[in-house]
């Protein structure tokens, strides 16, 4: 049933979304959930096999149980939204450097998605741990609810679709949406990391904090480093075209590299030293000397 629920998600999501909105809009839509989606895709594939045996091991205990899902829950709350954060803030100069203004449009709706996939991917990667605790009726429930999130969320924007056809609400279709979209995907995400600690018994303040730090520490650095790379090029007074977009590109990955390297180190240093220390020895190394923890 879970690899059932996994392969199907996807294409039923789009099924529903694609009779929901235009087809001006559809092209445009994936292209930026398929974006918002890389990081899920490639940390959930890659660290759910790491993370199913690293629980595995404290099965049956249920101290070891709530003390290892927790630091999984606090690293992912921390250093996932650095990456889908990051997507929202290098795609505006990006797209102009590679396709030269053809997926503009997709650049507002894109930041609601990435609020939505901060959350799903959290969720994706909390899989490993429920599989490595053999916990398979949540980890198919966990896929089932992934879909009703996406499949809500886009009849929620097909409802508020007529809206912007009367100009009741000043956005395009495409950005609609993408917020409703997002949206929902929030909903059911949060409604599964809610459940995950309270099953584990995690402090409800500790939860909260991570759900909320994590995600707004990457979210505002993302907007500092995008304000940031734009005042430069600006200043500099370069014209637009692709050279002005690496630039800018540049400018906003450096500065948001450095700026949340420094956040993570000075404001969340004993979540970071845990999920340092559950690493394999070799990245361990190269993260303690990246964050000079040593």
């Amino acid at each position: 049933m879970l690899a059932l629920l996994t392969s199907v998600r996807a294409d039923i999501s789009f099924l529903v979304i694609g009779l929901a909105i235009p087809a001006s809009a559809l092209g445009v839509f994936y292209f930026a959930f398929q974006l918002a989606n890389q990081p899920a895709m490639l940390l959930a594939s890659s660290l759910q096999n790491v993370l199913a045996p690293m629980l595995a091991r404290d099965r049956g205990t249920k101290s070891a149980e709530r003390d290892g899902m927790g630091r999984v829950f606090s690293g992912a709350m921390l250093f996932v939204p650095v990456t889908t954060m990051a997507a929202a803030s290098f795609f505006p100069a990006g797209e102009r450097l590679i396709w030269g203004g053809k997926w503009a449009s997709a650049t507002t709706g894109l930041y609601f998605l990435c609020v939505g996939a901060t959350y799903a991917t959290v969720a994706a990667l909390l899989l490993g741990p429920l599989l490595g605790l053999q916990r398979f009726r949540a980890a198919t429930a966990f896929e089932a609810l992934k879909l009703v999130g996406t499949i809500g969320g886009a009849l929620l924007g097909a409802a508020l679709l007529p809206t912007v056809a009367r100009g009741a609400v000043a956005a395009t279709p495409m950005t609609v949406i993408s917020a409703a979209v997002g949206f929902g995907i929030t909903v059911t995400s949060l409604a599964q990391l809610f459940w995950i600690a309270r099953r584990f018994d995690l402090p409800r303040t500790e939860t909260i904090r991570n759900l909320l730090y994590g995600p707004a520490l990457a979210g505002l650095t993302a907007v500092a480093a995008q304000s940031i790379g734009t005042s430069i090029v600006q200043s500099a007074g370069i014209g637009g075209g692709r050279l002005a977009a690496a630039i800018e590109l540049t400018s906003i990955a450096v500065t948001y590299l450095l700026l949340i390297t420094l956040a993570i180190r000075f404001t969340a240093e004993g979540t970071l030293r845990e999920t340092v220390l559950a690493l394999p020895p070799r990245a361990r190394q190269v993260a303690e000397r990246l964050f000079q923890l040593a």
